[in-house]
């Protein structure tokens, strides 16, 4: 049997949403899994998407992490853009689209786990296979 091992990254997510769908995912984390450090949640309702960098870019500087997870709700949107630019100036960034509470629930799970982007790779899968219709449909 494969012994298991802490890999012990320090590891930020950031989970930037459309409305108060980060905060919400969030709190509903929490609820499964208890609190969590370096997890931090914007919405672009209020700020435009230069202030929000700003505002993630001094909360990453802050965490000293080695690495950081950028959740957004959905692949080409505003959240998106952002997260692309920000993963463009970062080598230790990954951008993850269709954020969803059980790719969470992996990623907060599987942290200390797993090395850093097979990681990446397994929540996404997890996150998919969160996503079920009953009864099938063909």
């Amino acid at each position: 049997m494969a012994q298991r091992y802490r890999v012990m990254h320090r590891i930020a997510a950031f989970i930037i949403t459309h409305g108060d769908v980060a905060s919400a995912l969030k709190d509903a984390l929490e609820k499964i899994t208890g609190a969590h450090e370096n997890i931090f949640t914007y919405s672009n309702k209020s700020d435009a998407l230069p202030v929000l960098r700003q505002k993630i870019l001094e909360q990453k500087a802050e965490t000293a992490a080695e690495h950081t997870v950028i959740f957004v709700d959905f692949a080409g949107g505003s959240c998106w853009a952002l997260g692309a630019m920000i993963q463009k100036e970062f080598e230790d960034v990954r951008l993850v689209g269709g954020v969803n509470l059980p790719m969470l629930v992996s990623f907060f799970t599987n942290q200390n786990q797993m090395e850093f982007d097979p990681l990446i790779k397994k929540i996404a899968n997890d996150g998919r296979r969160g996503i079920v219709v009953q009864p099938e449909v063909e």
